[in-house]
């Protein structure tokens, strides 16, 4: 398991402090420098790391994480 597919959304947005949404992720978006990262639905939408986003794949699922 990494970062990008532990199933959260990690998308932090400015004045945030570091706090990341936390939610279940269902995309894992790819930067044009190759971090990768999960995120929600809404923060794929709005959030300012996913804007950074170049590629977008479905997360894997729980059961997925599991085998």
């Amino acid at each position: 398991m990494t970062y990008a597919t532990d199933g959260k959304c990690h998308n932090s947005n400015p004045g945030t402090y570091s706090h990341e949404c936390g939610k279940p992720a269902q995309w894992i978006g790819t930067s044009a420098s190759g971090w990768r990262s999960g995120y929600c639905v809404k923060c794929r939408a709005t959030g300012s790391e996913a804007r950074q986003c170049v590629k977008w794949e479905p997360a894997p699922t729980q059961s997925d994480r599991a085998a």
